[in-house]
Protein backbone atom coordinates (compact mmCIF):
# COMPACT_ATOMS: atom_id res chain seq x y z
CA UNK A 1 0.00 0.00 0.00
CA UNK A 2 1.41 3.29 -1.17
CA UNK A 3 1.99 6.65 1.27
CA UNK A 4 -0.80 8.99 -0.10
CA UNK A 5 0.60 12.21 1.95
CA UNK A 6 -2.26 11.50 4.31
CA UNK A 7 -2.61 8.10 5.07
CA UNK A 8 0.11 6.96 7.51
CA UNK A 9 1.88 4.00 6.01
CA UNK A 10 4.67 2.43 8.70
CA UNK A 11 8.19 3.07 7.10
CA UNK A 12 6.75 5.31 4.57
CA UNK A 13 6.55 9.26 5.04
CA UNK A 14 8.73 11.56 7.33
CA UNK A 15 9.92 9.82 10.25
CA UNK A 16 8.40 12.66 12.25
CA UNK A 17 5.31 11.59 10.78
CA UNK A 18 6.21 7.96 12.09
CA UNK A 19 6.56 9.34 15.90
CA UNK A 20 3.28 11.50 15.91
CA UNK A 21 1.06 8.42 14.80
CA UNK A 22 3.12 5.99 16.85
CA UNK A 23 2.95 8.38 19.97
CA UNK A 24 -0.48 8.49 20.38
CA UNK A 25 -1.09 4.46 20.24
CA UNK A 26 1.62 3.89 22.36
CA UNK A 27 0.26 6.63 24.77
CA UNK A 28 -3.16 4.81 24.37
CA UNK A 29 -2.06 1.73 24.94
CA UNK A 30 -1.34 2.84 28.65
CA UNK A 31 -5.61 2.53 28.64
CA UNK A 32 -6.21 -0.76 26.68
CA UNK A 33 -4.97 -3.29 29.55
CA UNK A 34 -7.36 -6.29 29.63
CA UNK A 35 -10.07 -4.42 27.18
CA UNK A 36 -11.91 -4.73 24.32
CA UNK A 37 -11.08 -2.29 22.12
CA UNK A 38 -12.20 -0.73 18.44
CA UNK A 39 -9.42 1.16 16.61
CA UNK A 40 -11.93 2.96 14.24
CA UNK A 41 -9.85 3.89 11.12
CA UNK A 42 -7.07 1.87 12.00
CA UNK A 43 -5.33 2.16 8.50
CA UNK A 44 -2.96 -0.25 7.95
CA UNK A 45 -2.87 -1.76 11.34
CA UNK A 46 0.24 -1.06 13.00
CA UNK A 47 -1.61 1.39 16.04
CA UNK A 48 -4.10 -1.94 16.36
CA UNK A 49 -0.99 -4.58 17.33
CA UNK A 50 0.34 -1.99 19.39
CA UNK A 51 -2.96 -1.87 21.78
CA UNK A 52 -3.29 -5.57 21.28
CA UNK A 53 0.04 -5.82 23.10
CA UNK A 54 -2.02 -5.18 26.09
CA UNK A 55 -5.47 -5.32 25.04
CA UNK A 56 -7.81 -8.33 25.38
CA UNK A 57 -8.49 -7.85 21.89
CA UNK A 58 -9.05 -5.27 19.46
CA UNK A 59 -11.17 -4.54 16.19
CA UNK A 60 -9.52 -2.69 13.54
CA UNK A 61 -11.67 -1.09 11.19
CA UNK A 62 -11.52 0.80 8.18
CA UNK A 63 -13.83 1.92 5.47
CA UNK A 64 -10.84 1.36 2.77
CA UNK A 65 -11.05 -2.99 1.88
CA UNK A 66 -6.86 -1.69 0.33
CA UNK A 67 -5.98 -0.97 4.38
CA UNK A 68 -8.40 -3.70 5.71
CA UNK A 69 -6.03 -6.14 3.38
CA UNK A 70 -2.76 -4.81 4.17
CA UNK A 71 -3.41 -4.60 7.54
CA UNK A 72 -4.49 -8.32 7.69
CA UNK A 73 -0.96 -9.12 5.50
CA UNK A 74 1.04 -7.16 7.29
CA UNK A 75 -0.13 -6.40 11.00
CA UNK A 76 -1.81 -10.13 11.84
CA UNK A 77 -1.85 -10.82 14.98
CA UNK A 78 -4.71 -13.89 16.95
CA UNK A 79 -6.08 -11.13 19.08
CA UNK A 80 -7.22 -8.39 16.35
CA UNK A 81 -9.93 -8.74 13.93
CA UNK A 82 -9.77 -6.62 10.83
CA UNK A 83 -12.85 -5.52 8.84
CA UNK A 84 -14.39 -2.62 6.87
CA UNK A 85 -17.07 -0.60 8.52
CA UNK A 86 -17.49 2.98 8.07
CA UNK A 87 -17.45 5.36 11.73
CA UNK A 88 -20.79 7.18 10.71
CA UNK A 89 -22.65 4.03 10.88
CA UNK A 90 -20.30 1.15 12.01
CA UNK A 91 -22.17 -1.27 14.15
CA UNK A 92 -20.93 -4.45 16.21
CA UNK A 93 -22.18 -7.65 18.79
CA UNK A 94 -20.17 -6.39 21.18
CA UNK A 95 -19.58 -3.18 23.47
CA UNK A 96 -16.49 -1.71 23.64
CA UNK A 97 -14.20 -0.21 27.15
CA UNK A 98 -12.24 1.44 24.55
CA UNK A 99 -12.78 3.12 21.67
CA UNK A 100 -9.71 4.34 19.82
CA UNK A 101 -10.46 7.21 16.93
CA UNK A 102 -6.93 9.05 15.60
CA UNK A 103 -6.38 11.80 12.68
CA UNK A 104 -10.34 10.80 11.58
CA UNK A 105 -12.75 13.23 12.66
CA UNK A 106 -11.73 15.98 11.06
CA UNK A 107 -12.55 13.80 7.33
CA UNK A 108 -16.10 13.03 8.63
CA UNK A 109 -18.53 15.56 7.14
CA UNK A 110 -21.07 14.43 9.53
CA UNK A 111 -19.18 14.31 12.57
CA UNK A 112 -21.99 14.69 14.82
CA UNK A 113 -23.70 11.29 13.38
CA UNK A 114 -20.28 9.77 13.82
CA UNK A 115 -19.38 10.84 17.16
CA UNK A 116 -22.85 9.57 18.36
CA UNK A 117 -22.15 6.22 16.85
CA UNK A 118 -18.97 5.92 18.91
CA UNK A 119 -20.72 6.43 22.18
CA UNK A 120 -23.22 4.05 21.35
CA UNK A 121 -20.56 1.36 20.97
CA UNK A 122 -19.16 2.01 24.33
CA UNK A 123 -20.05 0.27 27.26
CA UNK A 124 -21.58 2.78 29.78
CA UNK A 125 -18.03 3.37 31.73
CA UNK A 126 -16.43 3.06 28.07
CA UNK A 127 -13.92 5.47 27.14
CA UNK A 128 -12.80 7.56 23.49
CA UNK A 129 -9.63 8.41 23.51
CA UNK A 130 -9.62 11.07 19.90
CA UNK A 131 -7.10 13.28 17.92
CA UNK A 132 -7.38 16.02 15.68
CA UNK A 133 -5.33 18.50 14.34
CA UNK A 134 -5.59 22.12 16.24
CA UNK A 135 -6.66 24.51 13.61
CA UNK A 136 -4.93 27.40 15.31
CA UNK A 137 -1.54 26.00 14.05
CA UNK A 138 -2.53 23.74 10.92
CA UNK A 139 -4.83 25.91 9.37
CA UNK A 140 -4.26 29.41 10.52
CA UNK A 141 -6.21 30.72 7.28
CA UNK A 142 -9.57 29.42 8.75
CA UNK A 143 -11.29 30.97 10.96
CA UNK A 144 -14.34 28.97 11.61
CA UNK A 145 -15.45 25.23 11.91
CA UNK A 146 -16.79 25.78 8.11
CA UNK A 147 -13.84 26.79 6.52
CA UNK A 148 -12.31 23.61 4.54
CA UNK A 149 -8.33 23.15 5.52
CA UNK A 150 -7.33 21.46 2.13
CA UNK A 151 -7.60 18.47 0.01
CA UNK A 152 -7.95 15.87 2.70
CA UNK A 153 -9.88 17.63 5.75
CA UNK A 154 -13.46 18.26 5.86
CA UNK A 155 -13.01 20.72 8.47
CA UNK A 156 -10.32 21.16 11.27
CA UNK A 157 -11.09 21.80 15.08
CA UNK A 158 -10.21 23.74 17.59
CA UNK A 159 -9.52 22.03 21.31
CA UNK A 160 -13.44 23.98 22.44
CA UNK A 161 -15.36 22.87 19.53
CA UNK A 162 -14.22 19.32 19.55
CA UNK A 163 -14.87 19.62 23.12
CA UNK A 164 -17.75 20.89 23.10
CA UNK A 165 -19.42 18.70 20.38
CA UNK A 166 -18.61 16.17 22.68
CA UNK A 167 -19.90 17.20 26.00
CA UNK A 168 -23.43 17.91 23.94
CA UNK A 169 -23.16 14.53 22.68
CA UNK A 170 -23.23 13.06 26.50
CA UNK A 171 -19.26 12.27 26.82
CA UNK A 172 -17.24 13.19 30.33
CA UNK A 173 -14.55 15.30 29.70
CA UNK A 174 -12.23 16.71 32.58
CA UNK A 175 -9.90 19.44 32.83
CA UNK A 176 -7.15 17.06 32.85
CA UNK A 177 -8.11 14.82 30.14
CA UNK A 178 -6.88 16.87 27.50
CA UNK A 179 -3.23 16.48 25.88
CA UNK A 180 -1.22 17.52 23.15
CA UNK A 181 1.61 17.09 20.92
CA UNK A 182 4.28 19.22 19.14
CA UNK A 183 3.61 21.51 21.52
CA UNK A 184 4.77 25.57 20.44
CA UNK A 185 4.44 28.94 20.80
CA UNK A 186 0.89 30.24 19.58
CA UNK A 187 0.71 33.69 18.21
CA UNK A 188 -2.75 35.38 16.60
CA UNK A 189 -0.76 37.52 14.52
CA UNK A 190 -0.21 35.60 11.40
CA UNK A 191 3.11 37.96 10.46
CA UNK A 192 4.59 36.77 13.62
CA UNK A 193 3.28 33.07 13.62
CA UNK A 194 4.94 32.96 10.08
CA UNK A 195 8.43 34.17 11.20
CA UNK A 196 8.24 31.87 14.34
CA UNK A 197 7.36 28.95 12.41
CA UNK A 198 10.05 29.96 9.56
CA UNK A 199 12.73 30.48 12.21
CA UNK A 200 12.14 27.98 14.47
CA UNK A 201 10.62 25.15 12.53
CA UNK A 202 8.14 23.74 15.60
CA UNK A 203 6.46 21.20 12.94
CA UNK A 204 9.85 19.11 13.39
CA UNK A 205 11.76 20.44 16.57
CA UNK A 206 9.33 20.13 19.19
CA UNK A 207 8.17 17.41 21.27
CA UNK A 208 6.57 14.71 19.40
CA UNK A 209 5.42 12.78 23.04
CA UNK A 210 2.07 13.37 23.96
CA UNK A 211 1.88 15.11 27.27
CA UNK A 212 -0.28 17.51 29.17
CA UNK A 213 -0.92 21.04 27.43
CA UNK A 214 0.90 23.97 29.91
CA UNK A 215 -0.73 27.54 29.72
CA UNK A 216 2.01 29.26 27.45
CA UNK A 217 1.93 26.80 24.65
CA UNK A 218 -0.35 25.29 21.94
CA UNK A 219 -0.22 21.57 20.66
CA UNK A 220 -0.06 21.03 16.64
CA UNK A 221 -2.31 18.00 17.59
CA UNK A 222 -4.45 17.82 20.39
CA UNK A 223 -5.99 14.77 22.35
CA UNK A 224 -9.06 13.91 24.28
CA UNK A 225 -9.20 11.23 26.71
CA UNK A 226 -12.97 11.00 27.23
CA UNK A 227 -15.68 8.62 29.45
CA UNK A 228 -19.18 7.76 28.28
CA UNK A 229 -21.46 9.29 30.38
CA UNK A 230 -23.88 6.77 30.32
CA UNK A 231 -22.32 5.73 33.71
CA UNK A 232 -24.05 7.95 35.71
CA UNK A 233 -27.67 7.72 34.51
Amino acid sequence: MDFTGERFVPGQGTMSMQKDHISRYEFASQFAAGKNVLDIACGSGYGSVLLAQKARLVDGVDISQESISYAQSEFSMQTVNYQTGDIVNFTSNRLYDLIICFETIEHIEDYETALRNLKKLLTPDGMLIISSPNRFITSPKCKHLTDRPGEYHVREFTIEELKGAMVKLGYMIGNDSIFGQRLQRYFSSRFIGWAYTTVFKPKKRSNYKVAPIPPNKMPRYFIIVAQNGDALL
